[in-house]
Order: C-alpha cells, then sequence, then structure tokens
C-alpha cells in the first residue's frame, strides 16, 4: 500500500511540474499577443464614446467582439507570431 502511495505521489508531482511548465508556456504566447489586445481595446472605448457624437452610434459589447473576431479570422495567416500579430493589427 505505501509503495503504492509513493508511485501516486511521484506521479501527481510530475503532473504539478508538468502543469507549471504549459502555465508558462501559456503566458509567454499570451503575451505575444498583448498588442493585438491594447490595439483592441482602444479600438472598443473610442467606437463606444461615438455615443456622444450621435445616439446612432450606439454598439454593444457582443457586437464589436463579432467584428473583432472576424478581423482576426480574415486577417492574412503569417509563420510568425510577430507577424500574424501586425497583420491582425
Amino acid at each position: 500500500m505505501l509503495a503504492n502511495i509513493k508511485i501516486k505521489s511521484r506521479e501527481v508531482g510530475d503532473k504539478l511540474v508538468e502543469a507549471r511548465e504549459k502555465t508558462a508556456e501559456i503566458g509567454e504566447k499570451r503575451e505575444q499577443f498583448r498588442p493585438v489586445a491594447a490595439r483592441g481595446s482602444v479600438l472598443y472605448f473610442c467606437i463606444v464614446e461615438m455615443i456622444q457624437i450621435n445616439w446612432m452610434y450606439n454598439t454593444s459589447l457582443q457586437q464589436f467582439l463579432g467584428l473583432f473576431y472576424y478581423g482576426i479570422e480574415k486577417s492574412a495567416k503569417a509563420q510568425l507570431v510577430k507577424d500574424r500579430v501586425q497583420n491582425i493589427i
């Protein structure tokens, strides 16, 4: 019984180490796309403020996200992340 617990403990420890590595890897990849998020944020708040010009320009987050995702899907694909980010921007 003790041997089984030690084996399971080692397996859990290995999986925790793997999870930490994956978390760090995902964080690095997410940071590479931060310029897209920053540009999208600025664009969203500019669009939202258009309502002060005329009520006709009222828009929702759902509508904006639809346009944002459409822009991502239609942008040219690239092998390098920095090129992909530029294409999305």
